[in-house]
């Protein structure tokens, strides 16, 4: 249904009243004075913002339609559904037929540092937290 619903929306853009609407719609989200003057009212308790009319912070371009954007959006639409299969359907694939299953081996060293009991669940959100906290330390500081 998503990828129904995609399509629908893909091809609704490619009809230019729909993508004006579209991008008029945007450039109102985007006018913060126009949103706080709906919000606060011209006498509003804040500082007074006076209403302005609809502007976008950058010259609206119409949407462009190529034929490398929608050959594009077909491979991906593709490569979805692909992945979509083989990871509903793994099991059926004919390498698996043979007796491989992926992960088979790892079971033993999971079951080393999972039992099952919940402080092990702790122990590792804790982990993974400080792993993610100390990531992200390391971004922002460079």
């Amino acid at each position: 249904m998503l990828v129904a619903g995609a399509v629908v929306v893909g091809v609704l853009v490619m009809v230019p009243p729909v993508a004006a609407a579209i991008e008029r719609a945007a450039a109102r989200f985007q006018d913060q004075a126009a949103y706080r003057a709906a919000v606060l009212g011209p006498s509003g308790r804040g500082a007074p913002v006076a209403a302005s009319p609809v502007a976008a912070l950058h010259r609206v371009e119409p949407a462009l339609v190529t034929v490398s954007s929608v050959v594009v959006a077909l491979v991906s639409v593709a490569g979805a559904l692909l992945l979509a299969w083989v990871a509903l359907y793994w099991r059926r694939l004919p390498l698996l037929r043979r007796g491989y299953e992926p992960g088979a081996g790892l079971t033993v060293v999971i079951q080393r540092f999972q039992s099952g009991v919940i402080n092990d669940y702790i122990t590792w959100l804790v982990v993974g937290l400080a792993v993610l906290g100390g990531a992200l330390v390391l971004i922002t500081a460079s």
